[in-house]
């Protein structure tokens, strides 16, 4: 049963005020929902941190991911939020790898 379908049940069990006692209870619904927010979250996190730290100026990808790290910003939401915000990465000459914010 999907949950939509699960969904859709204890919405029609709600309405009636009823529940088929030979019927066994939907599965209960995941906690995707949850989940879902907490990315959210996570990765407006890892965006506003970027844009606050990047609008100065450009820096190497080692202070973004050493600050990031002890603000508790995962990999991969400081990644999406990377391409979110279109910032781009340049290889100085010595080997550096630096993060810019697009031009306004």
């Amino acid at each position: 049963m999907t949950r939509h379908e699960v969904r859709e049940r204890r919405r029609a069990q709600d309405n009636r005020g009823l529940h088929d006692p030979g019927q066994k209870d939907p599965e209960p619904m995941p906690l995707t929902e949850t989940r879902t927010h907490h990315q959210h979250d996570r990765n407006r996190q890892a965006r506003t941190f970027l844009h606050d730290l990047l609008t100065p100026g450009p820096q190497t990808y080692e202070v973004i991911h050493e600050q990031a790290v002890a603000r508790g910003i995962p990999k991969s939401s400081l990644l999406r939020a990377k391409r979110m915000l279109g910032i781009r990465s340049t290889t100085t000459l010595n080997g550096k790898t630096l993060w810019t914010l697009p031009a306004p």
